[in-house]
Parts: C-alpha cells; sequence; structure tokens
C-alpha cells in the first residue's frame, strides 16, 4: 500500500514519502494522507479518483478505472480514426475524394466503389485496433 497526499485539488505523491502522517496533516502543511494500492501509478491520479468519507478521504479504485477506462477509449476511438484516414488517403487524395462525393448521383459505379473501398478500410482499423488492444483479464 502506497501513500499520497491531498491538498485541495493537488496531488502530491512524493510528500506523503518524506513525512510521517501526523507532520503532513499538521499546519503549515495539511495535507491529508491517502492510501493508495500499490498497483496504481501515483503520476496518474486525480483529484476525482478519491471519495470523502465518515472515515476520512478514500481511494475511490472504482472512479478510477472508469475514468482511465474512458481515456484509453477515447485513445482507441483517435486511432481508429487516424487508422481510416491514413487507409483512405492512401487510394483517393482528398480532391479525389471530394471529386467522387460531389458526382454520386451522375458517377454511381465510381462512387459504389469508393464507398466499398472506405468500408474496406473500416473493417480493416478495427481489426488492427482489436489486435492491439490488451486482452480482458490480463
Amino acid at each position: 500500500m502506497q501513500k499520497i497526499a491531498l491538498r485541495g485539488k493537488e496531488i502530491y505523491a512524493d510528500y506523503a514519502q518524506r513525512f510521517d502522517d501526523e507532520t503532513i496533516q499538521a499546519p503549515p502543511y495539511r495535507y491529508r494522507v491517502v492510501s493508495v494500492d500499490d498497483d496504481v501509478p501515483t503520476n496518474e491520479l486525480v483529484a476525482s479518483d478519491f471519495k470523502q468519507t465518515k472515515d476520512g478521504w478514500q481511494f475511490d479504485r472504482a472512479a478510477y478505472e472508469t475514468r482511465t477506462r474512458q481515456i484509453c477509449d477515447e485513445r482507441a476511438r483517435a486511432q481508429y480514426v487516424r487508422d481510416v484516414q491514413m487507409r483512405i488517403r492512401a487510394a483517393y487524395s482528398l480532391e479525389e475524394e471530394l471529386s467522387v462525393l460531389r458526382r454520386r448521383d451522375s458517377d454511381p459505379e465510381r462512387f459504389c466503389a469508393y464507398d466499398a473501398y472506405c468500408e474496406e478500410c473500416k473493417r480493416a482499423a478495427k481489426a488492427r485496433l482489436a489486435e492491439s488492444a490488451p486482452a480482458d483479464g490480463a
């Protein structure tokens, strides 16, 4: 179990290691010492990962995991979008893509080929994302 120090919305991981609980909580420091699980990187903690209970401040693992999962999901989504765009740009420049879209009704065969290629790019990007995703329970 590792300890961190909280003051307001700021987290001071190193302070809790340097001082004993009474010294760090007394004036002029006025930090709150909170225990955190060993497997949690202290440099990734934010104030919303803690909750105040009748016994004092506690680390809220569920809030931490929800927040970090959302960050991972946002990064994965951004990577997916970049991957799809890169694949489409490999075959179509922006000008060509806009031209195909403008002529959607007058040249439906070319639009269908473009659309099929975009769908294939999406499938490939999803497959790549699934390969790079960590396995559940690992």
